[in-house]
């Protein structure tokens, strides 16, 4: 049997002077419309990576970047602190030679994120400030390398501390990924997603364009 009842095949009775027959009828084209209703209506499903974050349930946050030395605190540079050296620091935060991790250990932070039970990591690639964790190739839009960062004759960390976290991440079988700020730069100037009047630049920054932002 295929488990399909035809209409032909449907009883009618009759209790006193109530008449089921209509109701059946009915309950069969409800069933049939509902039935239809559900195949097309589209239920919103989570995407793989969204399953993924929730799988791993603990991330670890790395805040790790000028800030880090120069304890201006978040976005860390503005005016009154882009050429000054903080308490704690070597040099000022225009210089990128302040970012000194001098005992750089990533697999330290490993360690660490696997006693927590963490499963997936993320470091600030750039914060506020504008500085880089990687020796960018990307030049200014005049041309001229982009200095403020890692890897660079100015720089004190020749190495590129997003690669050695990404690797040591796969090593140790956590996921990773970077946060990157776009609101603010202010080594070229740019605060809330906007470029900042060229008058009032100071040594250090540069000069770019909205269009160029």
């Amino acid at each position: 049997m295929s488990g399909r009842m035809r209409l032909s095949e449907i009883k009618f009775f009759r209790n006193g002077d109530m008449t089921v027959r209509s109701c059946t009828l009915a309950a069969y084209l409800l069933i049939a419309c509902v039935c239809k209703l559900a195949v097309s209506v589209s239920v919103p499903v989570p995407t793989a990576s969204q399953l993924m974050y929730q799988q791993h349930e603990i991330v670890a946050l790395i805040h790790f970047n000028m800030a880090t030395y120069a304890n201006d605190g978040d976005p860390a540079c503005n005016p009154s602190t882009w050429n000054v050296v903080a308490p704690n620091a070597t040099g000022p935060t225009s210089d990128p030679a302040t970012f000194n991790p001098a005992s750089l250990n990533v697999s330290n932070w490993a360690e660490s994120m696997l006693a927590l039970g963490a499963k997936h990591a993320v470091l600030t690639a750039k914060h506020g400030c504008g500085h880089l964790l990687w020796p960018t190739e990307t030049p200014l839009p005049d041309g001229r390398e982009y200095t403020y960062c890692v890897g660079k004759n100015a720089s004190a960390i020749k190495i590129d501390v997003l690669q050695e976290f990404s690797e040591t991440m796969k090593q140790a079988g956590i996921g990773h990924g970077f946060y990157y700020s776009l609101t603010n730069n202010f080594y070229l100037n740019v605060g809330g997603n906007t470029v900042q009047n060229s008058s009032f630049l100071i040594p250090g920054q540069e000069n770019v364009s909205q269009e160029q932002f």
